[in-house]
């Protein structure tokens, strides 16, 4: 969202040429940054005015459960000819928050909200909600292979280590992790020489796939 009609829902600015004004003005920061005119408000970003913090309080607040199918782009902004995320949704929730993008390559459950604080609930790794993913690989993972990925691997951001690692077949696993780092899964078992094939997010917390399909999504109104 544009960050001048963000500041008018938050209750800064009465329109958006007032808003601009502040804007330019230098009195609004964005994750301790000054803004620009055209500054785009996209996840649980920290807006301030003068140094107080600024929200958008919805009267309900609601999570959307969709079913990413592989090929779309978790994003608000589109990015060549790929589809996204809010390709398939009303363009009443086009401004929702994307809690924990999904990369093009995968698919399953992406969670969308209207709610900032919600949304750093379900993504922050202080909260440590639990993710579930069913992977395939290349070719076959051995015991040891499973082992180290319990124990951890060490990546470029700091070492990976899963919360749970079951063999599901000679080349699948059933993994739950508690943090959601980009492309995480794929990194990691890169490390140790194996190529993912297909990766699935089949829950996110308490919210899972249960009767969607691939391009289908189910809105959920919670309490504000």
């Amino acid at each position: 969202m544009r960050l001048n009609k963000w500041l008018v829902l938050a209750g800064a600015a009465t329109g958006r040429r007032q808003a601009d004004d502040l804007i330019r003005n230098r009195r609004i920061e964005v994750n301790g940054a000054p803004a620009g005119l055209g500054t785009q408000i996209e996840t649980p970003d920290q807006v301030t005015i003068d140094g107080k913090p600024l929200s958008i309080q919805p009267a309900k607040t609601h999570i959307i459960l969709l079913h990413k199918p592989v090929g779309v782009i978790s994003s608000h902004r589109q990015q060549g000819k790929a589809r996204i995320v809010f390709d398939y949704l009303p363009k009443e929730y086009h401004t929702d928050i994307i809690i924990g993008r999904l990369d093009k390559e995968s698919e399953g459950l992406v969670l969308l909200t209207n709610n900032g604080q919600l949304a750093h609930e379900l993504m922050h790794p202080s909260h440590a909600v639990e993710r579930r993913y069913l992977v395939r690989t290349k070719r076959e993972i051995s015991p040891e292979d499973q082992k180290q990925l319990l124990n951890g691997i060490e990546l470029d951001d700091g070492l990976s280590k899963f919360k749970s690692c079951e063999l599901a077949g000679p080349q699948a696993l059933d993994i739950r992790l508690e943090e959601g780092r980009n492309r995480q899964i794929r990194r990691t078992l890169a490390a140790l020489r194996h190529q993912v094939t297909e990766l699935i997010r089949v829950s996110h917390g308490a919210y899972d796939l249960t009767g969607l399909k691939a391009g289908e999504w189910r809105l959920e109104e919670l309490r504000a």
